[in-house]
């Protein structure tokens, strides 16, 4: 099937369909996760929850039609990180298909580890 990738994330369930709507007729794949999480957690704000995903071959097609369409815009530096990381965390055998969160967690986790073991030794 393919990796799928995380290129924006969307409180509302209506702009990701919005997203998704525009990329499908470029003739782009997407995917919403979380589309129900985030209708439950609506009540409480909770950001971000949303993700449109594209094929990991479509990505550089999919950024700048988003870029392009407005839905994407260049001040949110921190956005590209996460995209970025989710993208390269999205590879790793086992943690891929959890959520990006949760891989962000295990390998923080790991990296704490991996850096006491020095003074631990």
């Amino acid at each position: 099937m393919g990796n799928w990738v995380t290129i924006l994330r969307f409180d509302m369930v209506h702009e990701a369909h919005m997203a998704k709507t525009k990329l499908e007729s470029e003739g782009i794949k997407t995917i919403v996760e979380n589309e129900l999480s985030g209708q439950v957690y609506n009540i409480i704000r909770t950001s971000d929850v949303i993700k449109l995903c594209v094929h990991n071959n479509d990505y550089e097609q999919a950024f700048r039609i988003l870029k392009e369409s407005g839905y994407i815009k260049d001040s949110k530096t921190e956005n590209k990180l996460l995209t970025k990381l989710d993208k390269i965390t999205s590879k790793i055998p086992l943690l891929g298909k959890t959520i990006f969160e949760f891989r962000l967690i295990i390998l923080v986790t790991i990296l704490i580890v991996l850096m006491s073991l020095p003074f631990i030794l």
